[in-house]
Formats: structure tokens, sequence, C-alpha cells
């Protein structure tokens, strides 16, 4: 399963989507625009925090992530801020409001309650799902996690994948009752996960 894939496309969905925006501008090269939805959106400006809730859907091309709780934590940037650095004086707080303007850096993303990635077929599903944009590392758990290509499944409870390397890993349950056993179905002919 080409589950590098499904990060990458997510990764630099977030990194380029403004965290309150319901349609972000296009990521570099790719052009998409990336689509939030939520039934609630709650923007924390001064913890640099937008929290999605209830039904929440993050579409950019052929990229698909729902879950029922997304956390979004950002940075801001604040060119008085910059500036005051540079010169040692005390920068100016930034402007209420500051995240729906201006620019902002994903750092992390927390989905939470039923997680489930689709890119081009390729699924991962599980409860909890956590991106960390400047390592590229995805963690995806739960009681069971699955990932699917076509008829190939890969059973586990924790999913990790690094971006930058390209490697992956499955961890079984410890609490259940082939503990230290992953799962795999592969059926001949199809595509390798």
């Amino acid at each position: 399963m080409r589950a590098t894939d499904i990060v990458r496309l997510l990764a630099a969905a977030l990194l380029a989507a403004s965290p309150v925006v319901a349609h972000a501008q296009g990521i570099g090269g790719g052009g998409e625009p990336v689509e939030i939805e939520s039934d609630k959106l709650e923007v924390l400006d001064r913890e640099s925090t937008a929290i999605f809730t209830g039904n929440v859907t993050l579409v950019q091309g052929d990229l698909l992530l729902r879950t029922l709780k997304l956390t979004v934590y950002y940075t801001q940037a604040n060119a008085a801020g910059a500036t005051a650095q540079a010169t040692g004086a005390t920068p100016a707080p930034a402007p209420t409001g500051a995240a729906l303007g201006g620019s902002t850096e994903v750092e992390r993303m927390l989905a939470e309650g039923k997680v489930y990635l689709d890119q081009r077929g390729q699924v991962v599903t599980g409860d909890r799902g956590e991106f960390e944009m400047k390592t590229g590392v995805m963690v995806v758990t739960g009681n069971e996690v699955v990932l699917t290509e076509g008829p190939n499944v890969v059973v586990g409870c924790r999913f990790t994948m690094n971006q930058n390397s390209g490697q992956s890993q499955v961890d079984s349950c410890p609490n259940s009752q082939a503990a230290g056993r992953v799962r795999m179905l592969l059926k001949p002919g199809s595509s390798q996960p």
C-alpha cells in the first residue's frame, strides 16, 4: 500500500491551508484548493488553535479526510513582531482575528473520532490521527487500524508513516488475543501494499 501518497498530499494540503478558511489557496505545484467543512468552527486566537467539530471533511484533489473533530495548531506570522525582535523592542501583540488573514503555518493536526483517510482508493482508518507537519510523521491509532487498497488489507492498532523517509510501520494490539501479531490479507494478482 502506498500510504506515502496519502501522507504527502495531507501534509502539503495542511501546510498550505489557513486553518480557518473553508477554501484556501492552492498548494505549490498542484494549485488545487483545500476545502474544510464542519458543523462548527471555534478559533482560539491566543492559543493559535482552530477546532473543527461535527462531520469534519477536508478535501484537496483526490485526498479526503473525514473525522468527528479536527484540531489544527498553527503559528501566526506577525511582521511587527519580527521587526521588533530584530531591533530588540517589545513586539506588538497580534491583532485579534489574525488567524483570519495574514500568514499562518500549520504545525500539527489532531483528528479524533473515527479517522478516515482516502486517496485514490488507498484508505487508512482508525480512532485517532496525529499529523506533525515539520517532521512529516503521521500516526493513526485505534482499537483497529485498517489499511486497504482494493482487496488487500493490513490490520493492527497503530500505523506510523514518516513522509520524509518513506518508511511505514504497523504495530499490533498489545491487549488482543493475537498480541504481537499484525494481520495482512493479499489477493493474488492485485497490487501489493
